[in-house]
């Protein structure tokens, strides 16, 4: 199916919350439990003075719970909690999103057509934190994805999306998301993802304050991330994924950031 038209959070390296983004839905009733571990770094800030800083390091936790009610409604809620060189552990977001699937090209339909809605709560402390992608302290987004998979055989053999976000806060300028990926089976469980994730904001400040930072609501700021990811696949028992990602691009927002990503997803029927 195609994915979500939401109202929520922002975008870090892959998604600015942990959800899963992809435009298929689990079968009515199954539920899964997300957990993910980043770990990332960068040294310099595009905008601020002086651009160099000392290497900032930020560790993240996930933590999501989902369900889908019905084969076209699919239900998400997540907290974040972090570690950063700006603040020892802390509780950084809470979100929700919900999505309906308008099309599903596994039910025979050319593709699959999701739209949804996210809303995200950031802590003050999240918004000091230059690490956090964060605008303000309520977060909306409207966001809708499109995506084709091929299955020659029982199992799909690829996977194509890609997902495009408007969002606002409750302080600043709206923001655009972008994301586009790729996904291969190599084989019966080994899976390769390849991404792109750009986060754009349209603030008026052409300047990264980093003594007194507020969150990115209110700063024009660019990025494009590229990553790439390998899945393991464990059968009813869900599956792990790693990622690495890495900024090529960015204006007034931290520059050549690394992103390591560790996620284990577990489904389990809730009847």
């Amino acid at each position: 199916m195609l994915k979500a038209l939401c109202i929520g959070s922002v975008f870090f390296s892959f998604s600015l919350f942990a959800f899963e983004e992809r435009p298929y839905f689990y079968e009515p009733f199954e539920m899964h439990l997300d957990l993910s571990y980043s770990y990332s770094w960068f040294s310099k800030v595009n905008g601020a003075h002086p651009p160099s800083i000392p290497t900032f390091h930020a560790n993240v936790e996930n933590i999501v719970w989902g369900v889908s009610p019905t084969e076209h409604f699919d239900l998400q809620l997540g907290i974040e909690t972090a570690q950063t060189s700006k603040n020892h552990f802390y509780f950084r977001s809470g979100a929700a999103y919900l999505r309906y699937g308008w099309l599903s090209d596994v039910a025979g339909d050319p593709v699959s057509l999701v739209t949804g809605v996210i809303f995200a709560g950031a802590t003050s402390a999240s918004l000091k934190d230059i690490s956090s992608p964060y605008a303000a302290a309520f977060n909306a987004e409207m966001n809708l994805s499109l995506g084709k998979e091929w299955a020659p055989l029982k199992q799909w053999t690829h996977r194509l999306w890609g997902l495009t976000g408007l969002g606002c806060g409750s302080q600043g300028s709206p923001w655009l998301r972008l994301r586009l990926q790729y996904d291969a089976r190599i084989a019966k469980d080994h899976v390769l993802l390849f991404g792109a994730n750009s986060y754009l904001g349209f603030g008026k400040e052409h300047f990264v304050d980093i003594q007194h930072f507020n969150g990115w609501g209110k700063i024009q700021h660019r990025s494009i991330d590229i990553d790439v990811g390998y899945r393991y696949e464990l059968g009813i028992w869900g599956y792990l994924e790693i990622h690495y990602a890495r900024r090529v691009f960015a204006k007034f927002y931290p520059e050549q950031l690394n992103s390591f990503v560790l996620s284990y997803h577990l489904p389990f029927s809730a009847i």
